[in-house]
C-alpha cells in the first residue's frame, strides 16, 4: 500500500530485535452498526486482523466522553491503591522504590486496560541494570493466536514472539482471543453517535419557524414575488404582505421529541455505566442515598476483582521476570490499605492539640505532598 505524502503514520522499532513496524493512524470515517460488526467478524474470522475494530476503540473513546470517562474512573479506583512488595511479613523499601518510579506505575496501569482493549503484548528485551523500560506493541500488529508481531496492520503473518517470550523479553496479558470490554462499550457509542447527527439535525431544522402562505385568487405573480421576500428576510425580518394574502408563522420545536433523544442517549449512558463500572447511581444524578450506597458497594465488588486480576499476573505471570532487573525473588506483590485522609487528618489534629509536632518531612510522607 503506497501512502500519499500527506498521510501521517509512525515507523516504530522493538527494543533489542531488527522489527520494525508501521503503525498507521485510526481511520477517521463515519462509523456505523455494519463498520462495527465487519470489524467483529474480521477480528473473530482472523485474529490478525484487528486494525479495524482497534480503529473503532480509539477513535469512540477520543469522542464519547461517557465512555472515556467510565474507563478512567475505573482505572483512578484501581490505581489509587498502593502496590506493595512483601518480603518476609514487612514491605521491601528497596523494591517500593523502584516500583513507585513513573515507569512501572504506566506498566502496572496499562496492564489493567487490557480490561478494556482485550489481548496485549509488553516488550522488555534485553534489561539495563535495574533501569525498568517496556514497550506496549500497537494492538492492531499483534496476533496472540499465532504469536507473530506484524509489520504492516493488513499482514497476514510476522515475526514470532514465542522466543522472546521464552526468554522472558515479552510478556502476554490476556488471552489471545480477549477483545475487551470496548468490544460492547463501543457498541452503543456509535449508536450515540448517530443519534447525536439526528438530534443536532433535528435541533436546526426545528429552530426554523415554519411559514404557511395562504393567498386568493390565481395570481401567481403576487405568490412568487411574497414567498421571494420571505425567502430573502431568512428566520426574521419584515415584509410587505398585498391584501388578500396571509402569513401563518409556525414553531416546529417539541418538547416530547427533545425528551425522547433524551431518553434514548440516557439509555445508552447506563448501559455502558453498567457494563464498566457495574452500576450507574454513582455516576447519575437523582439517585437517594440508600441506593447510592448500594451502588458503590457493587463498584467496590468489581474493584476488588481488578485487584486480584491484577495481583495474579503480578505474582505468577511477572514474578519470575523480576530477576531481569536485579530484584531477589522471594516476595509478594500486595495492596496496602488505602488510607482515608479525612480520619488520619482528624486523628492528627487531635495528636497536635495533645502536643504532638509534625515535622514537614513527616506530613510530605503521611499525605503524599510534593
Amino acid at each position: 500500500m503506497k501512502l500519499p505524502k500527506f498521510f501521517n503514520y509512525v515507523k516504530e522499532t522493538v527494543p533489542d530485535t531488527e522489527l520494525s513496524y508501521t503503525v498507521l493512524p485510526p481511520a477517521r470515517t463515519q462509523k456505523d452498526l455494519a463498520s462495527w460488526r465487519t470489524a467483529i467478524q474480521m477480528t473473530e474470522g482472523h485474529m490478525d486482523s484487528k486494525w479495524l475494530l482497534q480503529d473503532i476503540y480509539t477513535e469512540q473513546m477520543d469522542l464519547d466522553g461517557h465512555l472515556a470517562g467510565l474507563v478512567r474512573k475505573r482505572t483512578a479506583a484501581l490505581m489509587r491503591n498502593e502496590l506493595q512488595y512483601i518480603r518476609n511479613g514487612e514491605p521491601d523499601e528497596a523494591v517500593g522504590e523502584w516500583m513507585e518510579k513513573q515507569r512501572f506505575k504506566d506498566f502496572v496501569k496499562e496492564v489493567h486496560e487490557a480490561l478494556y482493549f482485550g489481548h496485549s503484548l509488553f516488550w522488555f528485551g534485553k534489561a539495563k541494570g535495574d533501569e525498568f523500560t517496556y514497550k506496549l506493541i500497537s494492538r492492531k500488529h499483534v496476533n496472540g493466536d499465532k504469536k507473530v508481531i506484524l509489520k504492516n496492520q493488513q499482514d497476514r503473518d510476522g515475526m514470532s514472539y514465542e522466543n522472546a517470550l521464552r526468554l522472558r523479553e515479552a510478556i502476554e496479558v490476556g488471552q489471545p482471543l480477549d477483545l475487551g470490554l470496548l468490544k460492547t462499550a463501543t457498541y452503543y457509542s456509535i449508536i450515540k453517535r448517530n443519534l447525536i447527527a439526528d438530534w443536532a439535525n433535528y435541533a436546526e431544522e426545528a429552530g426554523r419557524n415554519f411559514r404557511t402562505v395562504k393567498y386568493k385568487g390565481k395570481d401567481m405573480e403576487a405568490r412568487n414575488q411574497l414567498i421571494a421576500a420571505l425567502k430573502a428576510s431568512g428566520s426574521g425580518g419584515i415584509v410587505s404582505v398585498p391584501e388578500g394574502m396571509e402569513v401563518d408563522i409556525q414553531n416546529m420545536t417539541s418538547s416530547s421529541q427533545n425528551q425522547l433523544f433524551e431518553n434514548f442517549m440516557d439509555y445508552l449512558n447506563k448501559e455502558q455505566s453498567k457494563l464498566i463500572l457495574g452500576q450507574t447511581m454513582t455516576t447519575d444524578d437523582g439517585s437517594s442515598r440508600s441506593q447510592a450506597e448500594v451502588h458503590e458497594n457493587e463498584q467496590a465488588i468489581l474493584l476488588q476483582g481488578d485487584k486480584m486480576r491484577l495481583l495474579n499476573f503480578l505474582n505468577y505471570d511477572f514474578y519470575d521476570y523480576l530477576s531481569k532487573w536485579g530484584i531477589n525473588p522471594g516476595g509478594v506483590f500486595q495492596f496496602g490499605e488505602v488510607a482515608d485522609i479525612d480520619k488520619m487528618l482528624e486523628r492528627d489534629l487531635k495528636l497536635k492539640a495533645l502536643g504532638y509536632i509534625f515535622t514537614p518531612e513527616e506530613l510530605k510522607k503521611r499525605y503524599g505532598l510534593d
